[in-house]
């Protein structure tokens, strides 16, 4: 997933690097060994369009609501809330109160180091609100 602006830039150029080292590539396949780097490549790059497709879509038509989530993806609709916002790191830490290396940080590793207490914390000061039902499964 990619969280920030700097992340997306470098995104888009190592897609541009990748489609130039896959069309360059595709013309000179002579072996299995060659048709396999391209095919990796291609996966690679579809990969990196579809998270650069996500975060477009973010900035442009924002965090879609009133959906269905797990309790594993409330780190996610914090960074994804962050984006469509059009926040920056620094922007962000201030409302969560936190310091923005904090936040970088936090993003680098998903939020995984944080309680979930402090989470729903940081989701209620972001002002988002959330709705859980249980189910057995």
């Amino acid at each position: 997933m990619i969280k920030n602006e700097k992340q997306y830039k470098i995104s888009k150029k190592r897609l541009a690097e990748i489609e130039q080292t896959i069309n360059s590539k595709q013309s000179k396949i002579a072996n299995a060994k060659e048709e396999g780097a391209v095919n990796s490549l291609t996966r690679i790059k579809n990969d990196i369009k579809e998270e650069i497709k996500q975060y477009e879509s973010l900035k442009t038509k924002g965090l879609v609501l009133n959906r269905k989530i797990t309790v594993a993806q409330l780190p996610n609709i914090l960074i994804q809330h962050k984006i469509a916002k059009g926040f920056t790191q620094k922007q962000y830490s201030e409302m969560l109160g936190i310091k923005e290396q904090q936040l970088q940080r936090y993003e680098a590793e998903n939020y995984s180091s944080v309680s979930f207490g402090r989470l729903l914390e940081y989701i209620q000061k972001a002002r988002i609100k959330i709705n859980m039902s249980v189910q057995e499964v």
